[in-house]
């Protein structure tokens, strides 16, 4: 996939621009994991996907747009730490986060956001919302209309299995209507990348609708170092106040050929994912479907 132009800052931002932002813009922390696990897995694998030109003692940061379940609110518990600097909106925290990789630690943005299971079980995202307002199982059209209202970029992620018969009908529907503005649609790293890309991707395109890539790390073991390791490329100046605001509005307007950074993962890797989730479905810490396929 070649990539897009990169975006260029409104009026008014910071003249110089650093290094594009990278964005994992569909992460969850799962129970088990323990929130440092993540986040140092996060900022090393945005430290591997920084030009190469870098300077080994430049700053670095990255953000991950978490996407919490119902009931969840691990974000906030993120911003109480005494090293958070929580931005005046409250809907983003910057962490500094030791990645092992440079003499300064990796300044890591978390952006707030909700998972939502709809009536009819898809899956939406909701970027830039903070608290836990968004309920399961609402039909999806009052759902995107939910997270809208509340100033929120709604996104439709893929799922493995989950865009085909009557969700998969669903999704194409939404898609297809000019009824919500901004709506994107999102890709995963887990995405099994042999045979066609989904209908639904290809129809988004053809409609203009950003594509946001993220990781999804599923209920698994071990399954959070994949977090930062695939995503979009953002040209956010640093160390705005308003920068949850501003991002949003960046992925909103990302396109469907963003501007990206890293890949699916290899095709046994993306399978043997999906095998081990299934086995894992049951087991006593895993209580039902939250954040993945």
């Amino acid at each position: 996939m070649q990539d897009a132009p990169q975006i260029k800052p409104a009026a008014g931002a910071a003249d110089a621009v650093a290094d594009p932002l990278p964005v994992d813009t569909h992460a969850h922390l799962h129970a088990g994991v323990g929130d440092d696990a993540l986040l140092q897995a996060a900022a090393a694998n945005f430290t591997r996907h920084l030009p190469r030109d870098v300077p080994a003692d430049a700053p670095r940061r990255g953000v991950l747009c978490l996407t919490e379940s119902a009931g969840v609110r691990r974000f906030d518990a993120l911003a109480a730490r005494d090293d958070a600097v929580v931005s005046p909106s409250g809907l983003g925290v910057v962490l500094r986060v030791n990645s092992g990789r440079s003499r300064h630690p990796f300044r890591l943005g978390l952006l707030a956001g909700r998972q939502v299971i709809t009536r009819e079980r898809i899956e939406v995202l909701a970027l830039g919302v903070g608290g836990d307002p968004l309920p399961d199982g609402k039909p999806a059209v009052e759902t995107l209309d939910v997270v809208l209202g509340l100033g929120g970029l709604p996104v439709l992620p893929y799922g493995v299995g989950k865009w085909r018969g009557a969700r998969g009908r669903l999704v194409t529907g939404l898609i297809s209507s000019s009824r919500f503005h901004p709506l994107a649609v999102g890709d995963i790293a887990g995405r099994p990348t042999l045979g066609p890309r989904p209908a639904q991707l290809d129809l988004a395109a053809a409609r203009g609708l950003p594509l946001l890539l993220g990781t999804d790390p599923l209920r698994l073991p071990g399954d959070h170092a994949v977090a930062g390791r695939f995503g979009n490329l953002v040209d956010l100046p640093p160390d705005l106040p308003d920068w949850p605001a501003r991002l949003v509005r960046l992925l909103g307007e990302a396109g469907p050929v963003p501007h990206r950074f890293g890949d699916h993962l290899p095709l046994r890797h993306a399978l043997g994912r999906q095998v081990r989730l299934r086995l894992h479905r049951g087991k006593p810490e895993h209580s039902g479907k939250r954040g993945g396929a």
